[in-house]
């Protein structure tokens, strides 16, 4: 958590609007039939009071089933990190069933589509589902083939609720409340001034934040970023002689994890000497840091005072050698996403959208456009949206194959799409701004200077509620979508940088024209890996499971890349011209789309 991320241009924000970012975002929800007398339904609630008690919050429908239940369960998938399904019998058929208001059925699509299978943790509730090759529907579809935790019986309840955490962690990383406690709330200072009766605090509730007495007009001020860090660096290089690259490295680290000064970086090594081991300092620099700061009698030990980090597991891909060709398209196609039925949607510069099942028959074709469509996005209620080089976005009903809406306003072609957790619809431009429509009332609500110099060619919604966006001036920055400040720049491609995707342990990943793919640390905007095989334009990636990610380039291949290594682990080959999309389908088979024409679904 970085507070000036979501602060105003003055470094201010209320305190009921920190509080209510806390309050948002889950790390998981939980999917679950409630079963016969809600036998079933008792003993998820028994888990999940479990995994609160271990620092895990989550979203469970026990608590949170009141008003707009759609809504709410959409909006509860889409701000977990992670989702975990019980697995029943029961719960299976409901899937599987035709009731297409079944809230079982509802969530599991809507999760598969959202966070596919690698965001999601299947927990067998009954014996008789211990054997995957029994699992039948989109439930054998999805999580067959996943690794799943056994609650068949209550025996070791303890430890299966570890297991659980564990998996859930190695999933999507730190949980929330770990990572609120890095906040250092100390250096964060109350602006009571203008108080005239102190009224009790908001409290989050899924979370526990300090709590201060406040009006409506408190705000909490942090110093300066560019202050703190500047004030960090000139200690590590003018009391422990750390080359100045390597102090600004080690500011960043601090102040990401909740560090702002020295004097709060001595407290914390009182409490843990290991501290700066268990953010990953260089082991000899840190030695001469904590020397530095509280004497040479320190002994240290070079393992994390945390428990240990499980062993890298091998990636194995599966058999993607096999393939479905989708002929129908007479031009390049831009652009695939799955939609919520399970169909495929692709866009094409052929001017048109077309639907398939996944047998590869196309069952409607969608025409409107004026000139070659680049995106396209399906909105929470079903609808979607499309937008290309004629510089409109198209919203489509697909009952009745009809554009419902269009908008205009940028000066450009539009690139890209995607929507905020509240509904409303972004879109990006070769005219470099953003723009954030509203489809109740069909207006643009807001015009966002990106700060980019050239195109928005790729953008995403992150889990935190930002935007990212990828542009042809070879940078990638992070704009808060509700006030337009740009919050981070990420450089070091040296061409146009094509596409943005967020992966499994909350890093994004860029490929760029340069040929490369880089996969950047949010928090720290640093370049953790980069990814070199492709021979020309690396256009497009996916993850299709933990540690495994996917690519397309215009060598006309696709790259299964090990993300603990670097190194290539597959290779597929067949297109024959530039690869310029691709898609994960729920059951994790990849999707790809060529300027041959042609769309693939591998394996």
């Amino acid at each position: 958590f970085n507070f000036n991320d979501f602060s105003g241009d003055h470094g201010t924000i209320s305190l009921e609007e920190l509080v209510k970012i806390f309050s948002v975002k889950t790390d998981v929800f939980l999917t679950h039939d409630w079963g016969v007398n809600q036998f079933n339904h008792k003993r998820v609630s028994k888990i999940n009071k479990a995994l609160q008690q271990r620092g895990i919050t989550t979203w469970f429908d026990d608590e949170q089933m009141e008003g707009d239940i759609k809504s709410k369960m959409t909006s509860g998938i889409d701000q977990s990190r992670v989702v975990i399904t019980f697995i029943t019998s029961r719960y299976m058929r409901k899937v599987a069933g035709t009731n297409a208001e079944d809230n079982c059925r509802l969530e599991f699509g809507y999760a598969c589509r959202r966070k596919t299978g690698a965001r999601m943790l299947p927990v067998v509730m009954e014996p008789e589902m211990r054997d995957t090759s029994q699992w039948e529907g989109q439930v054998g579809l999805v999580l067959g083939g996943s690794l799943y935790v056994d609650f068949a019986d209550e025996e070791g309840f303890d430890s299966k609720i570890d297991d659980i955490v564990s998996r859930v962690i190695k999933i999507m990383g730190q949980p929330l409340k770990k990572i609120i406690e890095n906040i250092d709330w100390a250096e964060l200072q109350i602006d009571t001034s203008s108080l005239v009766a102190p009224i009790p605090a908001v409290s989050a509730p899924a979370v526990s934040v300090p709590t201060v007495a406040a009006s409506p007009s408190t705000t909490v001020v942090a110093p300066p970023p560019d202050r703190l860090l500047e004030e960090l660096v000139a200690w590590f290089v003018n009391e422990v002689k750390i080359v100045p690259r390597l102090a600004e490295k080690y500011g960043n680290i601090l102040i990401d994890n909740g560090v702002g000064s020295i004097d709060r970086l001595r407290k914390k090594l009182k409490k843990n000497k290991n501290f700066l081991t268990d953010i990953n300092f260089d082991e000899d620099d840190m030695e001469d840091i904590v020397k530095t700061l509280l004497g040479d009698d320190v002994i240290l030990s070079t393992s994390s005072s945390s428990p240990e980090k499980p062993e890298v597991e091998k990636v194995t891909v599966r058999d993607y050698e096999k393939y479905i060709t989708l002929n129908g398209h007479t031009s390049n196609i831009y652009g695939l996403i799955q939609l919520q039925d399970l169909r495929i949607c692709s866009v094409s510069d052929d001017c048109t959208l077309r639907i398939w099942d996944l047998n590869g028959n196309c069952e409607q074709v969608l025409r409107g456009h004026t000139n070659a469509v680049v995106a396209v996005y399906q909105m929470n209620d079903g609808l979607v949206c499309s937008a290309g080089q004629d510089a409109m976005i198209r919203v489509w009903n697909l009952k009745t194959n009809t554009t419902i809406m269009t908008f205009t306003g940028h000066g450009s072609s539009i690139f890209n799409l995607c929507a905020l957790p509240d509904g409303r619809l972004v879109s990006g431009s070769a005219d470099t701004t953003l723009r954030v429509w509203n489809l109740s009332t069909q207006e643009s609500e807001l015009v966002i200077n990106s700060g980019h110099s050239q195109a928005i060619q790729f953008s995403i919604l992150l889990w935190d509620g930002n935007i990212c966006t990828a542009s042809w001036d070879t940078t990638l920055k992070i704009i808060n979508p509700l006030t337009g400040k740009v919050l981070k720049t990420f450089t070091g491609h040296t061409s146009e940088v094509l596409h943005v995707s967020q992966i499994a342990d909350g890093r994004i990943a860029s490929s760029s024209i340069d040929t490369t793919i880089r996969i950047w640390n949010v928090q720290t905007t640093v370049c953790d890996l980069v990814l070199s095989g492709h021979t020309s334009n690396s256009r497009w990636t996916v993850q299709i499971m933990s540690g495994l990610l996917v690519s397309c380039s215009k060598d006309k291949t696709i790259r299964f890349w090990n993300l603990e290594t670097g190194e290539t682990a597959k290779i597929l080959s067949g297109h024959t011209d530039y690869i310029r999309c691709m898609l994960l389908l729920a059951d994790e088979r990849v999707v790809s789309g060529s300027d041959d024409s042609t769309i693939r679904i591998w394996g």
